[in-house]
């Protein structure tokens, strides 16, 4: 399980009460699928929208688990699908924002959690 927690520039955007949590399993063929629980975040329609990063803990390698929309209630739960290893990878990230022109880390981060341990 990864809780996730409003980061300061969150906090600053008007985002402060933001929360999340996200629990990985390892599946057959050696992908994770993610499930990742959010609330209290904006509907923007298809202007902005959310994405989920892991940070390696070396080096700084970043993979996206994927991209979401949140209804108007601001919460939801959704499913994702990841090749890397949570444990090596053990940041992770939610932001918000336009897509991303190269597929590197874009927007403003307003989620942030660390994975437990092994």
């Amino acid at each position: 399980m990864i809780p996730l927690h409003a980061t300061t520039a969150a906090k600053i955007s008007g985002f402060a009460a933001v929360t999340g949590r996200a629990t990985a399993h390892q599946d057959a063929s050696g992908s994770w699928d993610i499930t990742l629980t959010v609330h209290h975040l904006r509907n923007f329609g298809d202007a902005k929208w959310y994405q989920c990063w892991y940070i390696g803990t070396q080096h700084g390698q970043v993979a996206s688990a994927g991209t979401f929309l949140v209804p108007d209630s601001g919460s939801g739960t959704f499913s994702m699908t990841s090749a890397v290893d949570p444990h090596d990878f053990s940041t992770m990230e939610i932001t918000v924002g336009p897509p991303s022109k190269d597929g590197a880390l874009a927007g403003t981060v307003i989620l942030s959690g660390q994975t437990l341990q092994r």
